[in-house]
């Protein structure tokens, strides 16, 4: 038995089905308050042509978190709502690598917001999701846990080459700006289509968003979803990049039988002459039955870290969703860099782990 069959083993062993529970918090002064947690553990063993290591990690496509929730209804019928939620990952698979195994736990923000919904759409005020985040992550596979939109995140920090540029710095999938202090607006929805616009601050840049989103399932029971978005960070005065515009979208599709497919197209670019252009595209193939999801995911990221390069990544991944909350899964992948004059090994990773949702 060779070493990579050997791993795969212990690593299968190691994550076993947990239990779960709920925290229900009642309901004070007429507001429902209510208490979810996540915790997300996974081995991860990668290769990189020349060497292997084995990390245990905090999965960052659905990282460790908890959230607090509050929700009321006024007089007049609009409901106030409001979330507060926090990670807090050990050892990100984006962050560890062949010099550094683990790295320290750091609290941070994701949600900070209040929000006011009508028939009139919704507002909401605070730090969370852009208009157009999650654009290119449509998805109806059921293996996001673990084959996520963007390869990267699993393995970001690993190197090619040992001392090469990164997994993180050359594949992206472009989905706008995230998470950051907006006001936002969402209109209601216009059948199966609905609009988002976002303003606000990340760091020292002003952010500009607009999303369109469409959901729709048929009486027959094909579903589809997608979404087009497009952000513009306007930086600092007298920072050469200036303004960095980024468009794109994705579209998933779900057949009866449980065949599905999904794809994603971005670019991303600013007014600095010397930064390339870098532009996105995935293909993502899968089936789901029962409890049982697996898919196969292929993705390119051009010009991100310099002009001329390709990162192509290939990624196979399974969930067994073992009840509501509870969900065990494997991937393997391979990441490749071709960049002109010079010779890159392949970096595989095989990562198996747990989800578990309170």
């Amino acid at each position: 038995m060779n070493n990579f069959t050997r791993h795969a083993l212990c690593m299968a062993l190691a994550t076993a089905p947990l239990s779960s529970y709920a925290v229900d918090l009642g309901t004070y002064h007429g507001v429902d308050l209510n208490l979810t947690l996540q915790v997300n553990r996974a081995l991860m063993y990668a290769d990189d042509g020349n060497d292997t290591e084995l990390f245990f990690v905090d999965n960052i496509n659905s990282n460790t978190r908890f959230n607090l929730k509050a929700e009321t209804v006024l007089e007049g019928g609009t409901k106030v709502g409001g979330q507060f939620e926090a990670e807090y990952p050990s050892n990100s698979s984006y962050s560890v690598n062949f010099d550094n195994k683990s790295t320290r736990p750091e609290l941070g923000e994701r949600h900070m917001e209040v929000w006011f919904a009508d028939d009139w759409g919704k507002v909401t005020i605070g730090q969370g999701d852009g208009a157009a985040n999650g654009i290119m992550e449509m998805d109806l596979s059921g293996t996001g846990v673990i084959n996520w939109a963007d390869p990267s995140l699993l393995g970001g920090g690993i190197q090619f080459n040992r001392t090469g540029p990164t997994i993180g710095s050359t594949m992206n999938n472009l989905d706008f700006e995230s998470r950051y202090d907006r006001l936002r607006y969402d209109t209601p929805n216009f059948g199966a289509f609905g609009i988002a616009l976002s303003q606000g601050v990340k760091g020292s840049s002003d952010i500009t968003e607009i999303g369109l989103r469409f959901n729709h399932t048929t009486d027959s029971g094909l579903a589809f979803k997608g979404g087009l978005g497009y952000s513009t960070e306007n930086t600092e005065d007298g920072n050469a990049a200036g303004d960095e515009n980024t468009v794109g979208g994705s579209v998933a599709v779900l057949l009866p039988g449980g065949l599905n497919a999904a794809i994603a197209i971005g670019k991303s670019g600013d007014d600095d002459e010397a930064n390339p252009d870098a532009e996105f595209k995935s293909a993502k193939i899968g089936y789901k039955t029962g409890k049982h999801a697996v898919s196969l995911l292929y993705a390119i990221t051009d010009d991100r870290a310099q002009q001329n390069d390709q990162a192509e990544a290939v990624s196979l991944g399974y969930v067994f969703a073992v009840r509501k909350g509870i969900d065990l899964y494997a991937s393997y992948k391979v990441h490749s860099l071709d960049r002109d004059g010079e010779d890159f090994e392949d970096i595989s990773i095989l990562t198996t782990g747990v989800r578990l949702k309170l």
